[in-house]
């Protein structure tokens, strides 16, 4: 996958929470069915049942927050510069780890009744899908990091380009970071 199409990605992800997070304010809530598997779970701070949109805004999430880790190239083009001296995760363990992240994910976004969702969380829910399914697509089935290796090389320009482009730091600090 091409960086741009990658970070358009993990936008459109950032963009989805904001939705979500404007869209709480806005929400009825839930019906709650009279099958104990359909109820919502208590949150574990609250005691008060969750409902299937805060389960979905917990997904979103935990998922940037995942990518984020995996992915620090693009957190630094996101402006999270956490992770600055780190490079994206490309062993083949660290690889079955994220399909198996990406699977676990969409067994959970599957269990969400979308009926009990409003618009803007069943857009979100719908959205998470597909870029997981993608995700991975292009890890068990594209499996670029095998077949291309120019990846690599686009990896390594991509870090040092968002590191040596963005005035976030000084630049000696920006250059201990590349190193």
């Amino acid at each position: 996958m091409k960086p741009f199409m990658r970070k358009a990605l993990v936008l459109v992800a950032i963009l989805a929470v904001i939705a979500c997070e404007r869209s709480d304010h806005n929400t009825a809530a839930p019906a709650v069915s009279a099958r104990p598997s359909d109820a919502p779970r208590p949150s574990a701070a609250t005691g008060k049942p969750r409902s299937a949109n805060d389960e979905v805004d917990d997904l979103v999430r935990e998922n940037l927050d995942a990518e984020m880790l995996e992915e620090p190239v693009v957190a630094t083009w996101l402006g999270n510069h956490a992770w600055d001296d780190r490079v994206d995760a490309v062993r083949p363990e660290e690889q079955a780890h994220v399909a198996l992240r990406l699977r676990v994910l969409l067994d959970r976004l599957r269990a969400i009744d979308e009926t009990k969702l409003d618009a803007n969380h069943a857009f979100d829910r719908v959205l998470l899908a597909h870029h997981a399914d993608h995700a991975l697509y292009m890890l068990a089935e594209v499996r670029p990091f095998e077949r291309n290796p120019l990846v690599y090389c686009d990896l390594a320009q991509s870090a040092i380009y968002e590191l040596v482009t963005d005035d976030f730091l000084p630049p000696v600090d920006r250059l201990r970071a590349i190193n």
